[in-house]
């Protein structure tokens, strides 16, 4: 960048007419690209389909991970996050100090233009950044959501000809994202009142109607704050069963249903239990990326001894028997 598990549900119609089967979002999980990223701030030059109408947007992918590892997967210049479908995902600024209303803004062309009154199922996911090399300027907020356009004419730069704010978005979450862990799934009803054929994903709001949260240093009295959404899995369909496939398609969220952590937060002993495949490798990585364990396994259950760790958060990476990986973010507390 130059720069609800609980899933709470957004739900602003509950009336489905009869509108297209498909999903208009083109490279809904951030799949395709043209070279892999070097380095942050590069979505609107690499993933295909998507651009920004403000700021430069991250792109993350895991083919950068034998690189430096400043846009990798699932550690990043921001912290760690593994996706929840393949092997990438996006992220914007949705607040910073350091300019006023300072915002991202990742937008896209829809597959076809919305028709004028029906209704549109939307659906995203979001989550916060642990922190990265910002760490003291670790920081949530609200407001984050999804505004429809038409023939969009913004550029992300020079700043005058970006889009600014305007207190208005379509499908919104107001409410203090805080959740470092897992994704936030935000969804709702949208009836078009013009042929909208844009979409863009950012804070729409400006700083005066922004709250904010210091997630980081706790003695930070300068109001240095900096907020960083992840994004995934983004769906506008005719129904809700016209997303599923984003879900269906992750082999994460497969593992997931097999793998269970806990307790989570840890002070002492984390057990990992798998249902069906033996946990074969074991690793945990502290937020820098450092390797502080690394076990090997043959059964179903492990548990680890973290009374010794720093709090803070860690991430888990085990390879099951099969050669299947499943990642996830623990907290020392």
């Amino acid at each position: 960048m130059k720069y609800f598990s609980f899933c709470p549900i957004l739900l602003l119609s509950v009336l489905v007419h009869q509108s297209p089967a498909q999903n208009l979002v083109p490279n809904p999980s951030f799949e395709e690209y043209l070279n892999c990223p070097s380095s942050t701030a590069e979505l609107h030059t690499q993933v295909l389909n998507w651009s920004s109408i403000g700021g430069s947007p991250d792109y993350f992918h895991i083919c950068n991970n034998e690189g430096l590892g400043t846009a990798g997967v699932p550690i990043n210049a921001w912290g760690n996050q593994s996706p929840i479908t393949g092997e990438g995902y996006t992220a914007v600024i949705s607040y910073a100090h350091f300019s006023e209303n300072n915002r991202e803004y990742m937008a896209c062309a829809l597959n076809e233009p919305l028709v004028i009154g029906e209704d549109y199922y939307v659906s995203f996911y979001i989550s916060l950044y642990d922190g990265g090399v910002l760490t003291d300027w670790h920081c949530a907020a609200n407001r984050f959501g999804l505004k429809f356009f038409l023939n969009p004419n913004y550029l992300p730069e020079p700043l005058e000809f970006a889009y600014h704010p305007e207190n208005t978005a379509d499908i919104e979450y107001n409410i203090m994202l805080t959740d470092e862990i897992n994704w936030t799934h935000v969804e709702g009803w949208f009836t078009a009142d013009q042929a909208y054929n844009w979409l863009a994903l950012g804070n729409f709001y400006t700083d005066d109607n922004t709250d904010t949260l210091q997630m980081g240093n706790p003695e930070n009295i300068l109001d240095e704050c900096v907020v960083i959404i992840y994004v995934e899995n983004v769906c506008v369909a005719g129904s809700t069963g016209d997303c599923d496939y984003l879900l269906s398609n992750s082999n994460q969220s497969i593992i997931r249903q097999q793998i269970s952590v806990f307790p989570n937060p840890s002070s002492n002993n984390l057990q990992i239990n798998s249902k069906q495949l033996p946990l074969k490798h074991i690793r945990i990585f502290d937020i820098t990326g450092k390797l502080i364990l690394m076990e090997t396994g043959s059964g179903l259950t492990e548990v680890i001894d973290c009374s010794h760790w720093a709090k803070g958060i860690y991430l888990l990476h085990i390879t099951l028997d099969d050669g299947s990986i499943f990642t996830n973010k623990i907290i020392k507390s």
